[in-house]
Order: structure tokens, then C-alpha cells, then sequence
């Protein structure tokens, strides 16, 4: 590729990289597939995380975020151009999300697999005796009791905050609420989490390790 090239080039990737949230959005409700694309890039794999630790089932939680994206696409001319786009996406796919976990809860058929899942694809079957295996997944199942105990609220704030990581900033972002209300919220969830897991015989080392 020739200088010319190059500058072409780089001139189309900063040129992509510059859409504010609120051009995205205006994109977005326009019907233009830049902005669709923008939206997967950005938000694709926070909302997958999100859905996949509710649900302990990470190809379950890609369907729901796709069907969660094409939904939003086929009304993307009701996308609010003055906001950003998050919060409306993670608003669709946790509204899939918890009506397949209500419905798993009723049939008491929620998977087993822990919080930490997908640090299992790590462990060989040479790595873990089955005491240990046996006493992890005990642990694993332990927190998700404790965690299925705290209102829907105080579990998307632990998920997103505490299990994926994401700063206060983006957990406003996506839930649509000021900083400080995740961080009270953050405190109180904490505190109840805690509770429900020494109920449930875990420690505190254990719980967030």
C-alpha cells in the first residue's frame, strides 16, 4: 500500500472512530446500518456478560442479546436521538433476560454452573480432585442461592459492578440512574449479599474470590 493508501486509510478509521453516543443514536433511529454496527460494537458483549450471569449459560445469553438487538433494530424509529443508546438496549435484553430466569426459577431448572463459568474452559480434568470439584461447585451453588435472594435491583448493580467490573460511570449509563444512586445501591447490595451468604455458610473471602 502505497502513502496515499495509508493516509486513506487511517483518515476512514478515525473518521469511524469519532460518532458520539448521541450521533450513534441518531443513526440508530434513522435506520442507517453504521450506527447498528457501532451499537453491536459497543454494547454487544456488555449485555452478553450481563445476561450470562443471571443465567449461568453464555450461548443462551448470545441468543437473548441477539434477539434483544434485532427487536431493537425493527423499532429502531422509536430510539430517543436526544439519549444515548445503552440504556435502551440493556433495557430490552434484561426484559428477555429475567422473563427466561423467572421462567427457568419456576421449572427449577436453572444450571448449576457458578458465577465463574467461564473460567472453567481454563481447568483440565487433572487440574481438580473431586473433593475439590465436589466442594467448588457446592460453593458455586451456595452464592447463586444468595444471590437469587436479592431483588432484581441490587442483583443487576452486583452483576454489573462487582462481576463484570464495569465502573460506576457505565452501570449509570446502562441503567439509566445517577452515579450515586449505583453506589448507594452498590453499598446496600453488598451488605445484603453478605447476609444471605452467611446464611448460606459462605465467607466472605469465599464469596469474592
Amino acid at each position: 500500500m502505497n502513502a496515499e493508501g495509508r493516509t486513506n486509510r487511517e483518515g476512514d478509521l478515525v473518521q469511524s472512530s469519532i460518532h458520539s453516543d448521541l450521533e450513534i443514536s441518531a443513526g440508530f433511529q434513522r435506520g442507517e446500518r453504521w450506527a447498528f454496527d457501532a451499537a453491536a460494537r459497543s454494547y454487544f458483549v456488555p449485555i452478553v456478560n450481563f445476561v450470562a450471569n443471571l443465567l449461568h449459560d453464555r450461548d443462551r445469553a448470545v441468543d437473548l442479546t441477539q434477539e434483544a438487538f434485532f427487536l431493537a433494530c425493527r423499532a429502531h424509529e422509536k430510539v430517543d436521538a436526544s439519549r444515548s443508546l445503552g440504556p435502551w438496549l440493556f433495557q430490552i435484553a434484561r426484559n428477555l433476560a429475567y422473563k427466561n430466569y423467572n421462567k427457568r426459577k419456576k421449572e427449577k431448572s436453572v444450571s448449576l454452573d457458578g458465577i465463574m463459568e467461564e473460567n472453567e474452559a481454563a481447568l483440565t480434568v487433572q487440574d481438580i480432585s473431586p473433593r475439590k470439584e465436589s466442594f467448588r461447585r457446592e460453593m458455586q451453588e451456595r452464592i447463586r442461592r444468595a444471590m437469587e435472594r436479592l431483588s432484581p435491583k441490587y442483583r443487576d448493580i452486583i452483576t454489573l459492578r462487582m462481576v463484570q467490573g464495569l465502573p460506576s460511570e457505565h452501570v449509570a449509563e446502562l441503567m439509566n440512574v445517577p452515579v450515586s444512586t449505583v453506589n448507594t445501591r452498590i453499598h446496600r447490595a453488598l451488605k445484603a449479599l453478605r447476609r444471605y451468604a452467611r446464611q448460606e455458610g459462605v465467607q466472605e473471602e469465599e464469596l469474592f474470590s
